[in-house]
């Protein structure tokens, strides 16, 4: 059994790092309650995001250029993974990381044959450690990741796609469903599509005084910024959703440990007195 000062020091650190979770705690559900009034505005905006997307490729899914009908004897792959810039955050940087791999696993790609753009630290570490091609990263923070570098990695995504140097580009993020619950997502950004029973579903005329070809070119850039905002904006919540539930978890943890230590600890110094006592009944015992 551990002696009584080993249990007094295991309940004082346990006690500090109680401190550290609860303050993590209190600013993540701080953060959390301020994005979670934006949830249902997010919500709209990415249906009729999904609808536009749907709608514009019903226009041209005739089209000639590669926004449209991609680059059938091109392999590579550029993926964009949205991970937070820290852990003790639950699984929320793990899903994107397995994300990652099975999307890998599943198009049978090396990773000669892809490259990534991650946003948050935690993504660009492992693409490091596992020496995968990382073609762009940049953290995770309102500081330092504003519209205009969203607009940037948009545009620099569309010109390499374009330029033929990418056949195709992936999303990876968790989409927020609840503080409990994140699904993580895979999307295909480009080339443009909505699948075969989509299209069979949705025959009707759609007519417009502006060539396929040119539609697709003009809307691309606008379709790409806002998925990437929209998947953002998830990321967002599910960070700080996933963090305010791992620290409410571990410090209720941490408070049954204490009490389970301190439950030792009483145990310990009772049989410490119980054995004091019975050493001077002994020796009373032994003098008479």
């Amino acid at each position: 059994m551990a002696s009584i000062r080993d249990l007094n020091h295991k309940i004082a650190s346990l006690q500090n790092m109680q401190k550290v979770m609860s303050a993590m705690n209190m600013i993540a559900s701080t953060k959390f309650s301020k994005l979670l009034t934006k949830q249902i505005a997010l919500l709209k905006f990415g249906q009729s995001l999904e609808e536009m997307r749907k709608s514009l490729f019903l226009r041209i899914s005739q089209s000639s250029t590669p926004i449209v009908a991609g680059y059938p004897d091109k392999k590579t792959v550029h993926i964009i993974i949205f991970t937070a810039d820290r852990g003790l955050c639950g699984s929320h940087n793990n899903s994107i990381i397995k994300g990652l791999e099975k999307l890998i696993a599943k198009l049978d790609i090396t990773p000669d044959e892809f490259d990534v753009t991650s946003i948050g630290s935690r993504g660009a570490k492992f693409c490091r450690k596992r020496e995968y091609n990382l073609y762009h990263s940049i953290d995770i923070n309102d500081k330092t990741l504003q519209n205009s570098n969203i607009l940037r990695i948009a545009q620099s995504t569309l010109e390499r796609f374009n330029n033929g140097d990418i056949g195709s580009v992936y999303l990876i993020y968790n989409r927020f469903v609840s503080a409990l619950t994140q699904d993580t997502t895979v999307e295909k950004m480009l080339p443009i599509t909505i699948g075969k029973e989509l299209i069979e579903q949705n025959r009707e005329e759609v007519t417009s005084d502006v060539s396929d070809n040119e539609l697709a070119k003009s809307a691309a850039p606008i379709l790409t910024f806002y998925q990437l905002k929209t998947a953002l904006s998830h990321t967002y919540l599910s960070e700080n959703g996933a963090r305010m539930t791992a620290m409410e978890s571990a410090s209720n943890n941490s408070q049954d440990l204490i009490e389970r230590y301190g439950a030792i600890k009483n145990r310990a110094r009772q049989t410490t007195i119980t054995n004091e006592l019975t050493e001077i009944v002994s020796g009373v015992e032994a003098m008479e």
